[in-house]
């Protein structure tokens, strides 16, 4: 199976700012581009000298599900392509558990 940038690997589901839900087509190429963003982003160094993020020792807490898109792209991809850790919250409104 040959797979190009330009192959569909995500049909995000949203409802945009109309409220109607649809699919969003993310492609490979897309993907690929967005996590090398976030890489150039975070590999920057703060003002102690240490960079932003350190791969493979992070852990982030993902209170949002992951078809939210905002979820699938800082807690899915970002820890995934990092080699770091996501605690997933199921259920964020139970405060309790």
């Amino acid at each position: 199976l040959n797979v190009s940038l330009d192959d569909i690997a995500v049909l995000q589901y949203t409802g945009g700012t109309t409220g109607l839900a649809k699919g969003a087509m993310l492609t490979h190429g897309n993907l690929v581009a967005n996590m090398q963003q976030a890489r150039a982003c975070l590999g920057q160094f703060g003002s102690d000298g240490q960079p932003l993020l350190r791969e493979g020792q992070e852990v982030m807490v993902a209170p949002l599900p992951l078809y939210h898109i905002y979820a699938f792209t800082a807690n899915c991809m970002c820890m995934m392509v990092t080699g770091n850790h996501n605690v997933l919250i199921t259920n964020p409104r139970d405060i309790g558990a």
